[in-house]
């Protein structure tokens, strides 16, 4: 059987008998994940106090922390299955507008972020603000 690591939902929605055989099961433990990402979220965790001296530099990190850690998250999580499929001869399947997964994928990297599109354009405003003040 040829395996493939299905990473969409919707694809894996549309024919799951075909996917999910008896003995079907996650290649990578849940606990990979979690560990790596709490081993980022506890390194930003220190990074701050190491750029405490700077107040300047602080309170920049401070404001693009949580959307560095999501969007850095984004990149391990994709790149933990990408290695995955690599290691088990899987043929990694996801939609074409699944930009990290291509971008693992064929090693070429695009200027998109990923919580750029979720953010409000109202914000744009606020951030204007801020920046105008650092």
């Amino acid at each position: 059987m040829n395996k493939r690591l299905i990473i969409d939902s919707q694809l894996a929605a549309q024919d799951p008998a075909a996917l999910f055989y008896q003995d079907w099961s996650w290649p990578v433990a849940q606990s990979t994940y979690d560990r790596l990402v709490t081993d980022v979220i506890e390194w930003f965790d220190e990074l701050h106090s190491e750029i405490s001296d700077s107040d300047r530099l602080l309170a920049a990190f401070l404001l693009v922390k949580a959307d560095l850690l999501k969007d850095l998250s984004y990149y391990l999580v994709g790149w933990i299955d990408v290695v995955a499929a690599l290691e088990n001869g899987s043929e990694l399947i996801f939609r074409p507008d699944q930009y990290i997964y291509a971008d693992l994928v064929s090693n070429r990297f695009t200027n998109r972020i990923p919580t750029q599109y979720y953010r409000s354009d109202k914000a744009s405003g606020l951030k204007v603000a801020i920046r105008s003040r650092l």
